[in-house]
């Protein structure tokens, strides 16, 4: 990809915020994961010198997300195939119809389910198929100002995780995600200034 984050940022203070993400194509993850996404994990010939098998063999490929958006567009411009779950209503058409005007959803399977109908389909996804997993849904169903408990989403999800595969969390530190257990576990957290997502994190099982 000729372009980065750091040139198709649309207003900073805005996307701060959680706008506009969608509209160039990026998650609202933290600036310094969308480097690290970019940069390391999604293009690995930047920083390794090895044959083209090998690098081959170590792109990602499959990717697995709860809760849609820019994050769908951005992977969907780099790997193979999209699985995206959404549960909230009012995102899900606006990621379809971005989808469909640039051409990506031949690469995207999106759907759109409550939380349990969600986990329930999940379940019955192949063990150890996708490259990456992004947790990052939330649960209109809930009573305004509770907050969604993304944890248990999360576990339902992590076997389909291969064992190299990278784990990318969103709100980290808050939505039930606190509690995960990272031990076991090389962990890397990127926390902007004025970030109001309460910082992402990137980790990977040490093997």
């Amino acid at each position: 990809m000729k372009h980065s984050i750091l040139d198709q940022l649309p207003r900073y203070d805005r996307y701060m915020g959680g706008k506009g993400g969608l509209a160039v194509g990026y998650p609202w993850l933290s600036i310094g994961a969308i480097v690290a996404l970019e940069q390391y994990i999604l293009r690995p010939e930047l920083h390794r010198r090895e044959t083209p098998e090998q690098m081959a063999s170590r792109l990602p490929k499959r990717y697995l997300e709860f809760g849609s958006g820019g994050s769908t567009v951005f992977f969907a411009r780099r790997v193979e195939y999209v699985r995206s779950f959404e549960t909230d209503p009012k995102w899900e058409p606006m990621t379809r119809q971005y989808l469909e005007e640039h051409g990506l959803t031949d690469k995207v399977e999106l759907t759109l389910q409550p939380l349990t109908e969600a986990m329930s389909l999940v379940a019955a996804l192949p063990n150890d198929s996708f490259d990456i997993m992004l947790v990052d849904h939330a649960d209109p169903l809930l009573p305004r100002g509770k907050i969604v408990d993304r944890l248990p989403l999360a576990m339902v999800g992590l076997p389909k995780l291969k064992q190299t595969g990278w784990l990318v969390v969103d709100n980290y530190a808050m939505h039930g995600m606190q509690h995960f257990d990272y031990t076991g576990w090389d962990v890397w957290h990127f926390d902007d200034m004025r970030y109001s997502g309460r910082g992402t994190l990137i980790a990977r099982q040490k093997v």
